[in-house]
């Protein structure tokens, strides 16, 4: 869902609709340093990008982001920095993780992503 759940309401809905459809939402925080993530929007602007998300529109976007505290625990961290194939190893592992220890537990209740 990317920068929509950036407010908390958009979050509760999200989880919201997890639940009714039974589904495990699971919310993962992608970090960056500053600089890099400068780089990388002001790349997008020239060429064809998956995402509309640009340089222009960062500071709008960090002065509106709400932080994730509300959620019961905290979301998966990653650092996109390091290569997808690792990002995605630690988000698929947590999520191995945290399935069996529920199983172990007698436990399928509703999860919110954690790291």
């Amino acid at each position: 869902m990317d920068a929509i759940c950036g407010k908390r309401h958009d979050r509760f809905e999200a989880i919201r609709m997890g639940k009714d459809l039974d589904a495990n939402i699971v919310f993962v925080e992608c970090v960056l340093a500053e600089n890099i993530l400068e780089v990388r929007l002001l790349k997008r602007e020239t060429g064809h990008p998956v995402s509309d998300a640009c340089f222009r529109h960062h500071e709008d976007f960090k002065k509106r982001f709400e932080s994730l505290d509300e959620l019961d625990e905290m979301p998966i961290r990653i650092d996109t920095e390091k290569p997808l194939e690792a990002c995605m190893k630690h988000i698929l592992g947590y999520r191995s993780n945290r399935k069996a220890l529920n199983l172990q537990q007698g436990n399928d209740a509703f999860n919110v992503g954690f790291d």
